[in-house]
């Protein structure tokens, strides 16, 4: 199979490029739950440096490793957050400045409210009717995007369908403007993933397909890249 892959394309060149005063910068932050402590440390400083230097939301899994260190990272920002599960999401918006609570409401994604209680209204609500069939379409994205997702079991299935969300946002029609990520292959193309991309993969597949640039921490010389941001004033 010939894999026709764009040439490396430079992080902050890219970002410069894409920025608008008029939008925020949507950023996908995901990956491996095992996360070496340099790239644990990695995440840290570039999400808070990112968090801060721009207005930014934030869309993620809340799994232990790689999305917790997003989150947990970007929530104590002004960054707003969209963070998707196998069952529920919970939407923030930017807040106006960093020391609001950074609480959320969780929602089903049937629309019915979780035991966590929290007053705030700034976070987004949707009709039972219009989710069931984002909810459909966001299936059939994954089913196209995993060699055997009708073979998994229902959790993996809801698992794999959250990741649609992570790229393509609550309705499907706003993707992210980039993934960064760590895998332990450190693939940044979705034809080249490998068993241990993980369950990452699908996400990969997805962003590539749908043309969101792929920066992935696991890959020596974006890291090395990345490291060098992070140094930079």
């Amino acid at each position: 199979m010939n894999i026709k892959v764009k040439k490396h394309l430079h992080f902050e060149s890219y970002i410069s490029q894409i920025l608008t005063e008029d939008r925020p910068l949507i950023l996908t932050g995901i990956g491996a739950r095992k996360c070496p402590a340099d790239i644990t440390n990695l995440i840290t400083l570039i999400s808070y440096k990112l968090g801060n230097r721009f207005k930014l939301i934030l869309r993620s899994g809340n799994a232990i490793g790689s999305d917790k260190i997003f989150e947990d990272t970007l929530k104590n920002t002004k960054s707003g957050l969209e963070i998707y599960t196998a069952y529920h999401y919970k939407v923030r918006n930017p807040k106006v400045n960093k020391d609001e609570k950074p609480g959320g409401l969780w929602r089903e994604f049937d629309n019915k409210l979780s035991d966590e209680k929290d007053e705030r209204e700034e976070y987004k609500s949707i009709s039972k009717r219009y989710l069931k069939v984002t909810w459909s379409l966001a299936t059939d994205i994954a089913r196209k995007h995993h060699p055997i997702f009708d073979r998994l079991n229902i959790k993996t299935k809801r698992l794999l369908i959250r990741n649609t969300f992570q790229i393509l946002g609550l309705d499907l029609q706003s993707k992210s403007d980039l993934v960064l990520c760590y895998t332990k292959d450190g693939v940044e193309h979705g034809d080249l993933t490998t068993r241990e991309t993980g369950g990452t993969g699908t996400a990969i597949r997805i962003a590539t397909s749908y043309s969101v640039p792929i920066f992935n921490l696991g890959n020596e010389r974006r890291n090395k890249e990345l490291m060098k941001f992070v140094e930079e004033s």
